[in-house]
């Protein structure tokens, strides 16, 4: 039976699965049809091996999220998840369907010009890459994956799937463009922090991924609760490959997608826990420089987990955003 809700795409973070959105709120789960889709190697997620040969494989994460995907929905990216929903919208084009009842996006393939970037403003402002990310190597790397013999039938399906996927909105959950700093970029975690992560995965994955669970509600208000709720979802499914846990470390230390915030048409909402310990809240005021049609807020009480540990003020948030983008 066809449903007049909305439908909303559901991206987890690293090391996490599908079962971590049990304790999504009700105003979420009632009002859209949920999609959760985990990530490469993550739950029940299948894993190319070839990915581990690659130097940027976020294109192809994008990819495998976005052959999964409804045609035409509102994407939620918690974290790493919101590095893979930024890269699918870069590919996307402008929505061309309604969200959903009351929440009304452009009505054709051009740009909207109350959402679209505006990359001539804005190109003094964003700092320059780490590293190149130009379609030449993205063609270079597909096709020396079609004559290696690796498996390319999916990822074929998923880059057709560009063209007529939509995606309607972005909700970008205690996400950066640049999760690690630089000289340009403070509003990130130290370099050292993901150096002990890559190290200690190695050693000991299971203390790894715990370690990771404690860092994302410490300070939250109701840390006990919440660490409890990340627990019982993540235990819920198949642990994630060690290949996909390294891959997704190297994604959220090296990947910087700050120039190519300008590329991307549709509203986003960047949401963000007031004592973060992993993404500051600070983010926010570069965010507005590099994106300005996008709307940030702050949730109060909130660390890395607000949808968990403050479901129903991150809801409102969203709730309000939808009704203004749609206005």
């Amino acid at each position: 039976m066809h449903s007049n809700r909305p439908n909303l795409v559901l991206l987890h973070g690293w090391g996490m699965n599908n079962g971590v959105w049990d304790a999504l709120p009700r105003t979420l789960t009632e009002r859209f049809d949920l999609h959760p889709i985990e990530l490469p190697g993550h739950g029940h997620a299948p894993f190319e091996p070839s990915w581990r040969d690659l130097p940027d494989c976020l294109p192809d994460w994008a990819d495998a999220v976005l052959a999964q995907a409804p045609d035409q929905a509102i994407w939620l990216g918690w974290s790493l998840g919101a590095l893979v929903a930024l890269q699918a919208a870069i590919h996307s084009r402008t929505p061309s369907r309604p969200l959903g009842p009351g929440q009304h996006a452009p009505l054709d393939d051009a740009p909207n010009n109350r959402f679209s970037a505006r990359a001539s403003a804005r190109s003094s402002q964003a700092p320059a890459p780490s590293r190149s990310r130009s379609s030449d190597q993205g063609q270079s790397r597909n096709n020396s994956l079609s004559t290696s013999g690796a498996p390319t039938s999916s990822r074929a399906q998923a880059r057709s799937s560009r063209k007529t996927s939509r995606i309607s909105a972005l909700i970008l959950v205690t996400a950066n463009p640049r999760f690690v700093q630089s000289a340009d970029w403070q509003a990130a975690m130290p370099a050292t922090i993901f150096d002990g992560f890559h190290s200690s995965l190695i050693d000991d994955p299971t203390a790894t991924l715990e370690r990771f669970l404690s860092l994302q509600v410490r300070g939250s208000e109701g840390a006990r609760e919440t660490l409890r709720h990340l627990r019982a979802g993540i235990a819920e499914r198949p642990q994630p490959r060690p290949e996909a846990l390294q891959i997704g470390l190297d994604l959220l230390r090296e990947e910087d997608l700050r120039p190519r915030l300008a590329d991307i048409q549709q509203p986003a909402l960047w949401l963000f826990g007031e004592r973060d310990t992993l993404v500051p809240a600070a983010v926010a005021e570069r965010i507005e420089l590099l994106m300005p049609s996008a709307q940030c807020r702050s949730i109060p009480g909130a660390a890395h987990a607000p949808l968990l540990s403050h479901g129903e003020q991150a809801a409102k948030a969203i709730s309000d955003f939808l009704l203004g983008a749609s206005a």
